[in-house]
C-alpha cells in the first residue's frame, strides 16, 4: 500500500506499525524527509518570527488588528513630533501670515501709520492704488516673475509701491533704502527692473487716442475752437550738464531757460488726457523742429473720417486743410501751418499795438490751450522727479516720462484738471527761471572777475621798467610772484630785493655825476620829483583800468535784451569789492617803490 511521506513520518513519531518500504520507498522517504525537514524548519522560523514580533509590540492576532494597532502608533508619533516642534519654536502664526501676504512692506506702513500712508508715500490713496494695481497688476506680476535663478524677496506689489514713492518724492537711493529697510543699490536695481516692466504696460493702457467724432459724442470739445482735436506744447525738464567737451554738451543747453535739460512734446485732448508724447529731445532743439519730427502723428490723429467729413467746418484754415481737424499751438510754432492745420496766436508787429479783434482771439486761444499747462502742472504735482532737477541717466528718461504721463492720465480720470494745476506749473516755471538767472549771473560774475584780474596784471606790468625785467625782476600778487623769484607787488622779500636794486642804481648815478664835476643835488631832487610824478601817473592809470572795465560791463549789461540789469545791480557791491581787492597789490607795490626812492 502506498503511503505519503508525511503520513509515514507521523506514524513513525507516534510509534505506529513498522513502515514497509516499496522499491521506490528510498527516494520517496528521502523526499518526505526533505519536506518534513523543511516544514519543521519553516515552522520553527515562523514561530521565531512570531515571537520576535510579539517582543516588538505587534499583536499576534489577525491582520486587521495589527493594522489598527499600527495606526494608533503612527498617530502617537505625529503628536509627539508636533509637540516637540511647538516647544522649540513657539508661536509662529504671525510669521506665516506675513509670508502669505501679497504686500508685507505696505502692510507694515499701514500698521504703523494707518491708511494715510498710501497718500503720504504715493500720489494715490488706498482705493486708487488698489484700482491701479488691479488694472496693471496681473501683467506686471507675470512679467516680473519670469526668468530662472533666485527670485526677488520682495513681492511685485511692494516694489510697485516703492517705484511710485521714488517718482513721487525723489531723493538719494540710500535714503530710499533706509525708508524701506534695504540697501541703496538693491532698491535701485529692483525699482529699475519694475520701471522697465511697468512703463510699456502703463503706456499701452492709459495712452488712449480718441477720434473727433468720439469727443463730439461725449461733449468734450474746446470751448472757443470746437474744430481743434488737441493742443500741443513742449515740456522742459532741467537736468545735469552732459559730460564731455563744450561742443558735445552745448546742444542740451536751452537759451530760453539758460539751463541744460531735456524736452518732450505732449499733445492733450479737450478731456484733459494726453493722447501722445514723444521720446526726449535735446534741450537746445527748437519746439517747431520737434513738431516737424512728430508730424506724422499730427496728420494721422487729425485726419477726418468719412463720417466726420459730413460735419460742417468753417473754422480757421479749413480751406487750406479740408481733410484735417485743427491743433492749438503757441507762438513757437508759427510757420508750421503749411504742413498741418495749426492754430497759433496772432503776433503784433514791431512798434505797433495788436488790433482789438486779434487780441480777443489770442485771449480765447490761450483759454483753450491752457489745458496743456494744466496737464504739465498735474504731472509735476504727482511726480516730483520731473518738477525738480532730473539727475538720472538720459537713457532712463524715456521710461520715466512714459510712467509719469501715464500715471497723470490715470489721475485725471479720477480727478479732472483744475486751475490749481496751472498755478502749480507756473511755480515750476518760476523756479526754472530763478535757476537760470542764478546760473547766468554766476557766469557773468566769473567773467568780470577774470577781466579785472587781467587788466590789473597788464597795468602793473606796464609800470615795470624794461631794465628791471631784464635784471630778473618779476610781478606777483598777494600770494607770490607770477614769473618766479620775488618781484613787484609780491611778498616782502621781493620788495627788499627791489629796494636794493633801486638804491644801487642811485649810487651809480651819484658816482657818474661826481666824475663829471656836477654837484648833482638840484638835479637829483628834480629826478626824484619826476620819478614821483611818473609813479603817480602809473598808479592812477593802473587803478583807473579796473573802473573802466566795470563801467564797460555796466554798459553791456544795460544793453542786454534779456533783462540782466537786475543781476548787475545786485552784484554792484561784489564788483566794488573785487575791484578793490585786485587793485590793492598795485597800490602797495607803487607806494613801496616811492618810499624806496625817497629813503636813505
Amino acid at each position: 500500500m502506498y503511503m505519503s511521506g508525511a503520513l509515514r513520518a507521523t506514524l513513525a513519531r507516534e510509534g505506529g506499525a513498522p513502515i514497509i518500504l516499496s522499491p521506490n520507498s528510498s527516494s520517496s522517504s528521502s523526499r518526505g524527509r526533505r519536506r518534513n525537514t523543511g516544514t519543521t524548519t519553516g515552522g520553527s522560523r515562523r514561530r521565531g518570527t512570531g515571537s520576535t514580533g510579539a517582543a516588538r509590540g505587534r499583536p499576534a492576532g489577525s491582520p486587521a488588528a495589527r493594522a489598527v494597532a499600527e495606526a494608533h502608533r503612527r498617530q502617537a508619533a505625529i503628536r509627539d513630533s508636533l509637540r516637540s516642534a511647538a516647544d522649540q519654536y513657539g508661536n509662529v502664526e504671525s510669521e506665516d501670515d506675513a509670508a502669505d501676504s501679497a504686500s508685507p512692506i505696505i502692510d507694515q506702513f499701514v500698521e504703523d501709520n494707518g491708511l494715510a500712508a498710501y497718500r503720504a508715500m504715493t500720489p494715490f490713496n488706498r482705493a486708487e492704488y488698489d484700482r491701479l494695481w488691479g488694472i496693471v497688476g496681473p501683467a506686471v506680476f507675470s512679467e516680473f516673475m519670469k526668468g530662472k535663478g533666485p527670485k526677488c524677496k520682495n513681492t511685485p506689489k511692494d516694489i510697485f509701491f516703492i517705484m511710485l514713492n521714488v517718482l513721487h518724492l525723489p531723493t538719494k537711493w540710500d535714503k530710499h533704502g533706509i525708508d524701506f529697510g534695504m540697501k541703496g543699490p538693491t532698491i535701485e536695481k529692483q525699482v529699475w527692473k519694475m520701471m522697465k516692466i511697468a512703463a510699456p504696460i502703463l503706456k499701452a493702457h492709459f495712452q488712449k487716442k480718441m477720434t473727433m467724432g468720439e469727443l463730439r459724442d461725449r461733449g468734450q470739445t474746446f470751448k472757443n475752437f470746437p474744430y481743434a482735436h488737441h493742443a500741443t506744447d513742449v515740456f522742459f525738464t532741467h537736468s545735469n550738464r552732459p559730460s564731455g567737451t563744450f561742443e558735445e554738451s552745448r546742444p542740451y543747453f536751452s537759451g530760453k531757460h539758460h539751463l541744460y535739460g531735456l524736452k518732450v512734446e505732449c499733445s492733450v485732448m479737450p478731456n484733459g488726457q494726453a493722447c501722445n508724447w514723444t521720446a526726449h529731445f535735446r534741450g537746445g532743439m527748437h519746439d517747431k523742429t520737434i513738431c516737424e519730427t512728430n508730424i506724422k502723428f499730427h496728420k494721422r490723429s487729425t485726419k477726418k473720417t468719412a463720417a466726420e467729413r459730413a460735419i460742417v467746418d468753417h473754422g480757421e484754415l479749413a480751406d487750406q486743410h479740408p481733410n484735417n481737424w485743427a491743433i492749438l499751438e503757441d507762438l513757437a510754432y508759427i510757420g508750421i501751418d503749411d504742413e498741418i492745420r495749426a492754430i497759433t496766436p496772432k503776433k503784433k508787429k514791431p512798434r505797433r499795438n495788436l488790433p482789438r479783434l486779434d487780441y480777443e482771439r489770442n485771449v480765447k486761444h490761450a483759454g483753450d490751450r491752457v489745458i496743456v499747462e494744466n496737464f504739465f502742472g498735474r504731472a509735476c504735482m504727482i511726480t516730483g522727479i520731473v518738477a525738480k532737477k532730473y539727475t538720472w541717466s538720459r537713457e532712463r528718461f524715456n521710461l520715466v516720462i512714459d510712467i509719469v504721463f501715464a500715471l497723470t492720465n490715470y489721475h485725471i480720470m479720477l480727478h479732472p484738471l483744475r486751475v490749481q494745476d496751472g498755478e502749480y506749473y507756473n511755480q515750476v516755471l518760476a523756479e526754472l527761471k530763478r535757476k537760470g538767472e542764478e546760473a547766468k549771473g554766476n557766469g557773468a560774475r566769473r567773467q568780470r572777475e577774470y577781466r579785472l584780474r587781467q587788466a590789473s596784471v597788464r597795468a602793473a606790468l606796464e609800470g615795470v621798467d624794461d631794465e628791471e625785467l631784464s635784471d630778473g625782476g618779476s610781478f606777483g600778487g598777494d600770494d607770490g610772484a607770477f614769473f618766479g623769484g620775488g618781484g613787484f607787488g609780491g611778498d616782502d622779500d621781493g620788495v627788499e630785493e627791489e629796494e636794493e636794486h633801486l638804491h644801487g642804481g642811485e649810487e651809480e648815478e651819484e658816482e657818474v655825476e661826481a666824475s663829471s664835476g656836477n654837484g648833482g643835488d638840484d638835479d637829483d631832487d628834480d629826478d626824484d620829483s619826476s620819478d614821483d610824478d611818473d609813479d603817480d601817473g602809473k598808479y592812477a592809470e593802473s587803478v583807473a583800468v579796473g573802473d573802466m572795465i566795470l563801467q564797460q560791463e555796466d554798459e553791456d549789461d544795460s544793453s542786454d535784451d534779456d533783462g540782466n540789469d537786475t543781476g548787475a545791480d545786485a552784484n554792484t557791491d561784489q564788483e566794488g569789492e573785487t575791484s578793490a581787492a585786485v587793485a590793492a597789490p598795485v597800490r602797495k607795490s607803487v607806494r613801496k617803490r616811492k618810499m624806496a626812492k625817497r629813503g636813505d
